[in-house]
């Protein structure tokens, strides 16, 4: 059995509203989920991501070791607007 890690990327470019509808689905907002979907939407069990990005459910923070810098999210979230 195949275990659930995180939602379905394929054709996240393409797609409406994230985060369950929230917010739109462009750069400026898909940046902010990647950096910290906990302070977007209360119940998300992706981490925090973001460099220096406090989680406001686990209270842990700053991210150092492992985060992504602003330029890292942005290439990123270049990457997944590219998957159409």
């Amino acid at each position: 059995m195949q275990a659930t890690v995180g939602t379905n990327l394929t054709h996240l470019g393409l797609r409406p509203p994230i985060a369950d509808g929230l917010y739109p689905n462009d750069p400026q907002h898909l940046a902010r989920w990647v950096k910290n979907a906990n302070a977007m939407k209360a119940g998300v069990i992706m981490p925090t991501f973001g460099l220096g990005e406090y989680d406001p459910v686990t209270l842990k923070g700053p991210v150092k070791l492992g985060g992504f810098t602003d330029a890292q999210i942005a290439d990123i979230v270049a990457y997944l607007l590219s998957l159409k």
